[in-house]
């Protein structure tokens, strides 16, 4: 699991754009609780500005997994 704090504008638009280049490979969740929010929407993700985030990518292939997981920990994502 990879969980992301959104402290600010930046982390959540830098999430967003990271969601969005990967947008033909995979889908991805951002969850807070029972809320589950589309990565690529920068409107919903600011929604949960404040709160440390779960980020789930949806596929199958392990290497774009592996290259969006060191793309957002760029951006201060972390293991768990």
């Amino acid at each position: 699991m990879i969980f992301l704090k959104l402290d600010s504008l930046e982390t959540a638009n830098g999430l967003s754009k990271v969601c969005d280049k990967y947008k033909e490979d995979m889908d991805v969740n951002i969850i807070y609780g029972r809320q589950i929010i589309d990565g690529r929407s920068v409107l919903g993700v600011v929604s949960l500005l404040g709160n440390i985030v779960k980020v789930e990518p949806i596929t199958y292939c392990k290497n774009t997994i592996d290259e969006f997981y060191g793309e957002i920990e760029k951006i201060g994502a972390y293991k768990i």
